[in-house]
C-alpha cells in the first residue's frame, strides 16, 4: 500500500506501488543480465529495509521550486500532457511536498518553507536542496543583499525545523545545472553538521541515504580484507571521510582521494588535515605510488566508475591482494570488472544492496582478489536471515 503524500503525475519513483518481491526480482534480472561476463548463478538476498521501512528514507533532496498560488511549490520537473516543444512554457513543476519517500524532518523543513519564503519579486528561488539539517536555496541571482539575508533567518524559524545551518548558491545560469561552484554563502549557522555514526556533512557533501546498508557493506569490506593493525589502504573517491574512518578503527593506514571539496574538508575536519588528496584519482596516481605499496584498495566512485587508466593502474602498479568496489551503475562496474578481471582479479563475491527502494536503482558490492579464477556466486552464499534482521 503507498501512504498518503504521494502524486501519481511524479515520474520519481519507477516502482512505486510494487511489492518488495517484485522489485527485488525485477533488479536481480537486471544485475543477472549486466553481470552474466561472470558465473552468477543468482542473485539472491538484496540487501535492504522491509516492506514498512520503504517509506520516509530519504533525508537528502533536491527539488525545483515554483511560485504557485502565493506560494513555493517543490518537486519535479515534467513536460505538460499536450506538449511537444522542449521551451520553459511547456513543463511544470509536481508539487511534491509530502512524497511519501522523504523523511519526516525534510517533509516538514518543505511544509514550512514553501509558505514563509518571500515571493519571486524578492527571492529568484529555482531549487531547494536539504542535506540532513543543512538548508540550501539556489538563486538566479548574482547577489543577495543583507536585507533579504535578514528576511530569510527571521521568516524561517530555523532552530525551530531542526536546521543547523542555511546557505545560498548564487548561480545566475541555472538550469537543469543546479550548484555553481564558486556560488556558495553561507548565510546562518555551521557549515558542517554531525553524520551518523561520528563523520561530518556540509550542503553539497556525498552521502548514503541509508546509513544502515552503508555500515553493512563496510563491514562486509572489513571482514573480505581481514584488517588488521599494520594493513594499508587506499581509498578512491573517499568522499567525506567514513570509510576511512572504518579502516582506521581496524587498525590499518589509509590514504584517500576525493574529487570535492567540501567532502575533503569535512574529512579533515573527522581525520586530520592530510588524510585525502584532493583531485582525480587519475591526477593523484603519483603521490598514491610515493605513499607505498598498499595491501587493498577500497573504491566507491560516481555513476561514471573509476576514470580511464585507473583499473589498470590498481592491477598492474599497486597490486593490492583484494579489491572492494561498492557502484552505483551496474553497466560502469561491468566494464571496470572486466579491465581487472584480465589483469588477474577473480570476482569472489557480489553483493546487491537497495539503497534506493521504490525505485528500479540498486547499488552493488563486488569483491576481487589477485591470482584467482572468478568464484560462482550461489545461492548459499548469503544469509538467509538477510531480511529478517532488515540488512
Amino acid at each position: 500500500m503507498i501512504p498518503n503524500g504521494c502524486v501519481v503525475r511524479c515520474p520519481a519513483c519507477s516502482h512505486r506501488g510494487w511489492s518488495v518481491d517484485k522489485s527485488e526480482s525485477t533488479k536481480k534480472e537486471w544485475l543477472q543480465q549486466v553481470l552474466r561476463q561472470w558465473p552468477i548463478e543468482s542473485v539472491r538476498g538484496i540487501r535492504g529495509d522491509t516492506e514498512d521501512r520503504r517509506w520516509y528514507y530519504r533525508n537528502k533532496v533536491c527539488l525545483r521550486a515554483e511560485w504557485k498560488s502565493g506560494e513555493w511549490a517543490f518537486g519535479v520537473r515534467r513536460r505538460k500532457e499536450g506538449a511537444r516543444s522542449h521551451h520553459a512554457r511547456d513543463y511544470e513543476v509536481i508539487d511534491i511536498r509530502s512524497c511519501p519517500v522523504h523523511s519526516h524532518e525534510v517533509k516538514k523543513v518543505l511544509e514550512h518553507i514553501s509558505r514563509a519564503l518571500p515571493g519571486p519579486d524578492l527571492l529568484p528561488l529555482c531549487f531547494v536542496a536539504i542535506s540532513g539539517k543543512q538548508l540550501t536555496l539556489v538563486l538566479k541571482a548574482a547577489d543577495i543583499s543583507e536585507a533579504t539575508k535578514k528576511i530569510l533567518i527571521d521568516r524561517l524559524r530555523l532552530v525551530e525545523l531542526g536546521l543547523e545551518g542555511l546557505h545560498v548558491n548564487l548561480n545566475p545560469s541555472t538550469g537543469n545545472r543546479v550548484f555553481s561552484s564558486g556560488g556558495w554563502r553561507q548565510i546562518w549557522g555551521v557549515p558542517f553538521s554531525r553524520a551518523v555514526g561520528g563523520g561530518m556533512y556540509g550542503p553539497n557533501s556525498f552521502q548514503q541515504l541509508i546509513p544502515a546498508l552503508y555500515e553493512d557493506a563496510l563491514r562486509e569490506c572489513v571482514e573480505f580484507f581481514g584488517v588488521a593493525a599494520g594493513h594499508r589502504i587506499l581509498d578512491l573517491c573517499s568522499g567525506t571521510g567514513a570509510s576511512i574512518r572504518r579502516w582506521r578503527g581496524a587498525g590499518a593506514e589509509t590514504l584517500g582521494v576525493e574529487l570535492g571539496g567540501e567532502s575533503v574538508r569535512c574529512a579533515d575536519e573527522i581525520l586530520g588535515e592530510g588524510s585525502v588528496l584532493r583531485g582525480r584519482v587519475s591526477e593523484r596516481l603519483p603521490q598514491l605510488e610515493a605513499w607505498g605499496p598498499a595491501d587493498f584498495v577500497f573504491a566507491n566512485p560516481p555513476r561514471l566508475g573509476l576514470e580511464e587508466g585507473v583499473p589498470i593502474w590498481i592491477a598492474e602498479v599497486a597490486k593490492p591482494q583484494k579489491i572492494a568496489y561498492l557502484s552505483c551503475s551496474a553497466g560502469t562496474l561491468a566494464r571496470d570488472l572486466s579491465l581487472l578481471s584480465n589483469s588477474g582479479y577473480g570476482v569472489r563475491r557480489i553483493i546487491p544492496y537497495d539503497f534506493f527502494p521504490q525505485t528500479h536503482h540498486i547499488e552493488v558490492l563486488a569483491l576481487l582478489e589477485r591470482g584467482g579464477r572468478d568464484s560462482i556466486f550461489r545461492s548459499s552464499d548469503l544469509r538467509s536471515s538477510d531480511r529478517d534482521h532488515g540488512r
